[in-house]
């Protein structure tokens, strides 16, 4: 991708705030579509299943946004796991996303960055 390095010596030099801000935005612009199209792949019988996916940040320490992970179950859809092995709709949906993720991440960084920019000034 083209000035992905200077778009990440951008986002370096940025407060850790607004740094925080910009990659929350940028990671669930990339994982907004892998979360819909499972959601669209899952097989539906009461709905719960459909109902429980759903985005979560992942950090590692004290540090920005690392990950946006896609999950599927909770108390009512606890076989989340069990269906997925048969019926591999989280990992149809990630492979169908993941050949263009990382251009909307970088453009969704962009986008933000600016916005940010412009705000700060």
């Amino acid at each position: 991708m083209q000035g992905l390095q200077q778009l990440v010596k951008t986002l370096d030099a940025l407060p850790r705030k607004l740094r925080r801000k910009v990659l929350r935005f940028a990671l669930r612009r990339g994982a907004t579509p892998v979360r819909d199209s499972a959601k669209d792949f899952v097989p539906i019988d009461t709905g719960a299943l459909h109902d429980s996916i759903r985005m979560r940040e992942r950090r590692l320490g004290k540090g920005t946004v690392q990950a946006i992970q896609i999950q599927a179950g909770n108390e009512e859809a606890f076989y989340a796991h069990i269906v997925e092995h048969r019926n591999p709709y989280m990992r149809l949906a990630f492979e169908l996303h993941e050949p263009r993720a990382g251009k909307v991440i970088a453009d969704a960084a962009r986008q933000k960055l600016g916005e940010v920019l412009r705000g700060v000034r």
